[in-house]
């Protein structure tokens, strides 16, 4: 199974599926769809990150290098500008109760602040 916007290990784990669907329904393209022109529509993808229960969101707009997190000090003005603003949006759209978001440089960070344990 795929779902565009997620990583696929995380696929399985239905907190971050969560957080892709909250994202794709308020209108926030998910990355990997096939018709979608990545070049000039950034769009959102979550992976996992080293901690249990976190996961990080980060925008992705092609060619790479265009504003990645080693070139975002290097991208013109109006990208800089449109990233933070849409990182902005994927925060203010997935703070909730249970769930801390920080916006970081590189994207966003979801901490959930009652994993589910794991059997």
């Amino acid at each position: 199974m795929d779902l565009p916007g997620l990583s696929e290990d995380l696929i399985e784990d239905e907190q971050f599926r969560v957080l892709a669907v909250e994202l794709a329904t308020a209108g926030h393209l998910p990355y990997g769809l096939d018709d979608v022109d990545y070049t000039q529509t950034p769009g959102f993808h979550i992976y996992p990150s080293a901690e249990p229960g976190r996961a990080k969101v980060a925008r992705l707009l092609e060619p790479w290098g265009t504003i990645r997190p080693g070139a975002r000090f290097e991208a013109p003005e109006r990208e800089v500008e449109r990233y933070d603003k849409d990182m902005e949006a994927y925060a203010r759209l997935l703070t909730r109760p249970g769930r801390t978001v920080a916006v970081m440089l590189d994207g966003i960070q979801v901490t959930y602040n009652d994993p589910p344990t794991r059997p």
